[in-house]
Formats: C-alpha cells, sequence, structure tokens
C-alpha cells in the first residue's frame, strides 16, 4: 500500500468583529445635518439669524463646484489669497470640520470674519481671474516646448508650408505682414491683470455731459429761426 495522505485540516473561519461605528460614521440623516449645524454655528460664534440678516451669495457660487463642494472650492480660492478678510475667512474655517462646514451656508463665513458677503463674493472673483489666469499660463508654458517641436517636425514634411512661413518668420528670415497681429513674446508677467470698469455713477455723469455739450449747438440754431414778433421788429426799426 502507498504512504497514506492525511486529510487536508480545515481551518476555522476567521471571526470578523463588526467596528462601532464612529461619530463621524454617522448617517448623513436631518438630525445629524442639525446637530452638526449647531455645533459650527457655535465654533463660529455666531447665530442663524446673523446669517439670515445679511444678503445671501451663495446661488451666485454654484458654477464653482466643478465636482466638489461650493464650500471647498471657494476656501480652495481664498487660501492663495494674500488679502488679510481673506486670511480671517480661511481661520474660521480652520475652527470647522469639513461636515461642520458643509452643514451651514459660505455667509456664516462672513459673519464669522466681520466682513459682507459682497465683500466676500469680490474676493472670490478676484482670486478665481488671477488664479486661473495663472494656472493657464503655466500650462501654455510648460506645453509650448512640445507645441513647437510638432511645428518643427511638421515643416519638415511635404505639406508644411504653413508652419515653414511660421517658422521663417519667427526667425525674421522673411518680413512679417504689416497688417498681421502679433503678440509681444516677452510679455510674460501681469499676466493676471483684472480690468476694473468705473462706477456706475461716473458712466452716467460722463454720458448725461456729452448729451448736454452736443445740444448747445442744436440750441444756438434753433434760437436764430425763432420767429421774431412784429412789434418787436418795429420798435428795433424806429
Amino acid at each position: 500500500m502507498g504512504k497514506q495522505v492525511p486529510p487536508p485540516t480545515v481551518k476555522p473561519l476567521a471571526i470578523v468583529k463588526r467596528k462601532k461605528r464612529s461619530s463621524d460614521q454617522r448617517p448623513a440623516g436631518p438630525t445629524f445635518w442639525a446637530d452638526t449645524a449647531s455645533d459650527a454655528y457655535t465654533l463660529l460664534q455666531v447665530t442663524p439669524e446673523q446669517v439670515e440678516d445679511i444678503p445671501k451669495i451663495s446661488h451666485l457660487l454654484r458654477g464653482l463646484g466643478d465636482g466638489k463642494s461650493i464650500t471647498h472650492r471657494v476656501f480652495e480660492y481664498l487660501s492663495g489669497s494674500e488679502d488679510e478678510d481673506a486670511r480671517r475667512l480661511v481661520r474660521s474655517r480652520r475652527l470647522l470640520t469639513t461636515e461642520q462646514a458643509e452643514a451651514v451656508p459660505i455667509e456664516a463665513f462672513c459673519v464669522a470674519a466681520g466682513i459682507t458677503s459682497r465683500r466676500l463674493f469680490g474676493l472670490i472673483a478676484q482670486e478665481v481671474v488671477e488664479q486661473e489666469a495663472l494656472a493657464t499660463a503655466l500650462l501654455t508654458r510648460a506645453a509650448h516646448p512640445k507645441v513647437v517641436q510638432a511645428t518643427i517636425d511638421s515643416a519638415l514634411t511635404m505639406f508644411g508650408d504653413k508652419d515653414r512661413k511660421m517658422l521663417h518668420q519667427e526667425a525674421g528670415f522673411i518680413p512679417v505682414p504689416k497688417n498681421q497681429i502679433t503678440i509681444n513674446k516677452n510679455n510674460v508677467t501681469n499676466v493676471a491683470n483684472v480690468a476694473m470698469l468705473p462706477p456706475i455713477e461716473d458712466v452716467a455723469k460722463k454720458i448725461s455731459s456729452r448729451f448736454i455739450s452736443e445740444a448747445e449747438p442744436v440750441r444756438e440754431i434753433e434760437a436764430a429761426f425763432e420767429p421774431v414778433d412784429e412789434e418787436e421788429e418795429n420798435e428795433a426799426e424806429y
């Protein structure tokens, strides 16, 4: 008889212990969010009544989501600002957990930082314009060597006549047409300049003064052709 092989031993199943649900793993029901919002208001030292009394801007910030919450995106932009109001807003946000920050409206941080909601909107708009412009410039500069190499590769082909012309113009080998618009390649800085519109009051004054100045010659011409009273004309003759 051959050597008898003992049957394989079956190991007992591991007993999986169910972990106790922690406080941050509670189901996000109405009670949970109400308690979280109450804790957030307490930490920010503001009241819901104070938040209700200021103008709302949350509906204007919905486009900032980009797959993330509005609060998360707002403070991503504000974290890159050097403005003192922005720094106060960021410090107030650090007092809360993620759940607490999401449980209160963005206007609550305005009250906590002592600024108006309009001021917060201005800070966000400024940072979005400046930071996105810097990010765009960075991506453009990072990809530019590859684009130039692709242009050179295309210029060396049979059908790359336009690329060859552009490279010759860049090198100064052939002249650039006078009516062609060129971009100053040295203008690398100041990529985040923001166009500031004048106040509406100044615009209204300029428009009204313009119409007044244009109307004066018309009034003089109309006065020259106004009918003269016959009695006044006779008196003038004598």
